[in-house]
C-alpha cells in the first residue's frame, strides 16, 4: 500500500546519516555547491562534503547540473517532501 511504502521510506531517512538528511532537506530550498554546504555548516570539509553527495548520488536522490551544483533529482521532490514530513509528523 502506499502508507506502507511511506512508512518504510520514512524509516530509511531516519537512518539515514543526519548529516545526509539536512543536506537533503537544503537541496530542496534550491541547488548547492559543495563550498556552500561548507560554508553553510552542513559539513565540515569539502571532502566531508563530496562522501556524503557521492552517497546520496549513488542512491538517486541528487544529481550535478551542469553548473556544477547539486540538485534534488525532479523526480525524486515530491517523495522526499513526503518523507520529511512524515518524520516530522511523529
Amino acid at each position: 500500500s502506499t502508507q506502507s511504502r511511506s512508512s518504510a521510506a520514512s524509516d530509511v531517512y531516519k537512518r539515514q546519516h543526519p548529516t545526509r538528511a539536512e543536506i537533503l532537506r537544503r537541496l530542496l530550498c534550491a541547488p548547492a555547491s559543495v563550498s556552500d554546504l561548507v560554508q553553510e555548516g552542513l559539513a565540515s570539509s569539502t571532502g566531508t562534503a563530496y562522501h556524503h553527495l557521492n552517497e546520496l548520488s549513488s542512491a538517486g536522490w541528487i544529481a550535478k547540473s551542469k553548473s556544477g551544483a547539486f540538485e534534488i533529482r525532479p523526480a525524486r521532490v515530491i517523495p522526499l517532501m513526503t518523507i520529511i514530513t512524515a518524520v516530522e509528523a511523529h
